[in-house]
């Protein structure tokens, strides 16, 4: 029996966000057989910044339409304003598709809609003559890169009715062969009058303007048949908002990010000094001081007061001197240069934003929290505090701490079907016919997008950016294609001001001569012990591109090698951990995603489980975890039983590297564990591991 379509069916809001989107079709629980969902009931998500939603949904939409091939989208406005965020409740669902065969002769019924099938064989019976049998759904369906799904069947008459039509022998008594194949090429409609037998072809039925005009046939559920199209943020704004409001902002964010300022980002003055702000400090404090009548101290100040010089370059000056490249780019009225620069910005804000505003309690404090410890215990957990910090250190990770209320927003934006690349299908916007408001009309002006913010446990990570200067180093005097390009594009980097290109400490003469050649002239350079620590980090952030979300990074590009060797190196690292991590705390491994935020080097694994309560987990693994997280790296992250394959291609596939699309945004591109461990004899690509490079450093900084 069909279920009247005006009927809703509730569903969890995880549930709705990837299995239960508009146009995609399901099994239905509650045996009414296969449905097409028609449309979603929500409530408006006011509490989240709708523009900044918007924007990235633009750039998103941008970047497809900008791929080589891409077949380009539908649906999508130009402005932010244009989107309605809605978080997702019931849903209401279709009869889908409308092919049935009898289940005693096979004969094939089709119907042009569900009230069609419920007006005309509302008891499923076949028409048959002397045939008793009934009717069941079947289970595949025909699907065009447009976006169009249909029922299949034989002989499709032309628009607009596109009518099943009847064999040469004028009869309409047809029958699906699967001639015992789960190939659907194999797959012939038979007619049970004349025998004529016909192979499934059927053109689209909408008014779409691919060159390539039918469709693909599958079962309803297979994964090519619609493919979700979504990104996950982290909305965590004191001012409730994402967004850079203006130049002068982001100009504020890097000052705040390279330690140019200790003020908040919005109070920082980029116009003023810094000598001029730590007077205002040291005034205030004077103040203080003076009110309590501490005149010793305030003396002290005083003194301090007067060693400072008066006037000083501007803040605005020290972020040009850190980042010139982006400074200028900013103020850029190329389009491709402004994007770059904000888009390093942005992502810097969010890891600022991450760091301020999310408590993240360090692994040690985690650990020493056990308040029922005596004496003796707590001894034992320093001991065990300090070694946790030991092997993070010798493993080149600058920090891990627990976020208890990491709030993570996932946001549906449209869906594609045949694939989920540019070339390989079309990106479709949902329809303002595809949502409701619980309460209220939605504005049918815009374009609905669905969206769902949880609160869940968080471990973040970051890698030592000295570390990584060192690794990408070493790794450029590789003589391979690969070491070759990185080595040239570190010696043209864009480099702070008064600062000239690093060489490892333990480098010889002869080898700083040899690679520091470049278009027949020897750059000059200087010991990255030189390099400060955020002058480290306004380099990986000034010479890094934007990661495509579309497509891989190109090592064949010299202006991605950088961020080609960085990314690879945090989304491997943070593959690793969550492999690793899962098989420690007991859970399964697509109950727990990765955020990333390569250019602050900074992978944060959380449990992606949809429930109003914390499951413990990433404490459990921050609290007593930790060093056997880092122990069972060390001895099973880079074994693979598909080896030595496996690391001769790539040193990445489903068995070592590869995560749910769940767990993983990027669709498991850019990984490697030869980026964390070091190629293997039998690989085609010469790395050094970032965790040798490590352990040899942290040797050297304890003699």
């Amino acid at each position: 029996m069909v279920e009247n379509e005006d009927n809703y069916m509730g569903r969890g809001k995880a549930q709705v966000l990837f299995n239960h989107l508009p146009a995609s079709t399901f099994d239905y629980d509650r045996g009414f057989g296969i449905h097409r969902v028609k449309s979603i009931q929500g409530s408006k998500a006011d509490e989240l910044d709708s523009q900044y939603i918007g924007e990235q949904i633009i750039r998103r939409v941008r970047q497809w339409n900008r791929e080589p091939n891409s077949l380009g989208t539908t649906g999508f406005p130009e402005h932010a304003s244009g989107y309605t965020l809605l978080t997702p409740g019931k849903v209401k669902t279709e009869f889908f598709p409308l092919l049935l065969s009898c289940e005693e002769c096979g004969r094939a019924h089709f119907y042009q809609s569900p009230n069609q099938l419920a007006f005309k064989n509302e008891e499923l019976c076949c028409d048959e003559p002397d045939c008793d049998g009934v009717v069941s759904q079947e289970q595949f369906v025909g699907f065009h890169e447009c976006g169009a799904i249909e029922s299949i069947a034989p002989s499709l008459d032309s628009q607009p009715h596109r009518k099943p039509g009847p064999c040469s022998c004028g009869q309409m008594r047809w029958r699906l062969d699967t001639r015992s194949s789960q190939r659907l090429q194999n797959f012939r409609w038979v007619c049970m009058n004349c025998g004529n037998r016909e192979e499934l072809s059927q053109q689209c039925g909408s008014s779409c303007d691919l060159d390539e005009n039918f469709l693909s046939f599958n079962v309803h559920r297979g994964s090519n048949v619609y493919q979700p199209h979504y990104f996950n943020l982290v909305s965590v704004s004191s001012t409730g908002s994402n967004r850079l409001s203006s130049t002068s902002e982001a100009i504020a964010v890097l000052a705040k990010y390279l330690g140019l300022s200790d003020e908040s980002v919005s109070r920082i003055d980029i116009e003023q000094s810094k000598q001029d702000t730590e007077r205002e400090q040291l005034e205030e404090m004077r103040d203080t001081l003076a009110a309590k009548g501490l005149d010793d101290a305030v003396s002290d100040i005083e003194d301090e007061l007067e060693q400072l010089e008066g006037g000083g370059e501007s803040i605005r000056d020290g972020v040009e001197q850190f980042v010139p490249q982006i400074t200028a780019s900013l103020n850029s009225e190329d389009s491709d240069e402004y994007a770059y620069a904000t888009d390093a910005v942005q992502e810097i804000y969010e890891h600022l934003n991450i760091s301020n505003e999310l408590q993240t309690r360090p692994a040690s404090d985690v650990i020493m929290a056990r308040g029922d410890a005596d004496l003796r215990e707590r001894e034992s957990l320093e001991d065990r505090a300090a070694e946790v910090e030991r092997k993070l250190d010798r493993h080149g990770i600058e920090s891990a701490g627990l976020i208890e209320n990491f709030p993570i927003t996932s946001v549906v934006f449209g869906y594609s079907r045949g694939g989920r690349n540019p070339d390989e299908a079309r990106l479709i916007s949902f329809g303002d016919d595809q949502a409701e408001l619980t309460d209220g009309n939605l504005d049918t002006s815009t374009t609905p997008v669905f969206v769902d913010t949880v609160r869940t446990e968080a471990v973040r990570f970051e890698l030592r950016p000295r570390v990584v200067m060192a690794w990408l180093l070493e790794n450029s005097r590789q003589d391979t294609d690969l070491g070759t390009t990185l080595r040239e594009q570190i010696l043209t980097s864009s480099l702070p001001a008064a600062r000239e290109i690093p060489v490892r400490e333990d480098w010889t003469s002869e080898t700083i001569a040899d690679w520091a050649k470049y278009d027949g002239t020897t750059v000059g350079t200087e010991v990255l012990d030189a390099w400060s620590i955020e002058e480290i980090r306004g380099w990986l952030a000034e010479n890094m591109t934007p990661i495509p979300e579309y497509d891989t990074i190109s090592a064949d590009d010299p202006a991605q090698i950088i961020s080609y060797y960085v990314y690879h190196l945090v989304h491997s690292f943070s593959h690793t951990v969550l492999k690793q991590a899962t098989t420690l705390i007991g859970m399964e491994r697509t109950s727990i995603s990765e955020y990333l935020l390569p250019r602050s080097l900074t992978a944060i694994v959380y449990t992606n489980q949809r429930t109003d309560f914390s499951l413990g987990g990433m404490h459990a693994l921050v609290e007593s975890g930790l060093d056997d997280l880092v122990e069972s790296i060390d001895q099973d992250g880079n074994n693979c039983v598909y080896d030595p394959v496996c690391s001769r291609d790539g040193s990445t596939c489903f068995n070592c590297m590869f995560v749910s699309e769940v767990s993983c945004g990027h669709l498991n591109r850019n990984l490697g564990r030869d980026f964390l461990f070091g190629s293997k004899p039998m690989a085609n690509r010469a790395l050094l591991g970032y965790w040798e490079i490590a352990q040899s450093l942290a040797r050297e900084e304890s003699e």
